[in-house]
């Protein structure tokens, strides 16, 4: 972007582009005012093109936009930022399905400090997914706890 004219901050939340400054170096910066703690999603305009932050890989896609997106962290934590807790166990089992024929799989989750086995007469919450997936990858969510 070092040759364009004109950039400008598209920023979600606002109703009017932040115009950005040109460094000595070619660099565009510019200053945003405080943020609360959020996922906020953005682009730029490149002499009136809108185009992604080519060094943000972090992208919101929709029918009508693409939009690069960043965290503002919050102070704890926001339930939907990635925080250093404790995480339970994924376990894949397999079973013979006699109604597709075939081996099938499910997966347990347990929690963190619970123990399967001195549950094994106690009545526990459940929460049973019917998410369609290929057998040799798994469900996506398993791979993330």
């Amino acid at each position: 972007m070092p040759s364009a004219k004109a950039v400008e901050l598209h920023l979600e939340g606002r109703k009017d582009p932040l115009p950005m400054a040109q460094a000595a170096d070619g660099s565009w910066s510019v200053v945003v005012p405080a943020l609360a703690p959020e996922y906020y999603s953005y682009t730029y305009a490149v002499d009136g093109t809108e185009v992604l932050d080519p060094r943000n890989t972090t992208v919101k896609t929709s029918f009508f936009t693409n939009d690069s997106v960043f965290l503002v962290p919050g102070q704890p934590a926001m339930p939907w930022e990635p925080a250093d807790v404790p995480h339970g166990v994924v376990s894949q089992h397999f079973y013979a399905s006699k109604i597709v024929g075939i081996p099938s799989q499910y997966y347990v989750y347990t929690p963190p400090g619970l123990i399967p086995t001195a549950i094994r007469n106690t009545r526990c919450s459940t929460c049973y997914t019917g998410i369609a997936t290929s057998p040799a990858l798994g469900p996506p969510w398993a791979k993330q706890m």
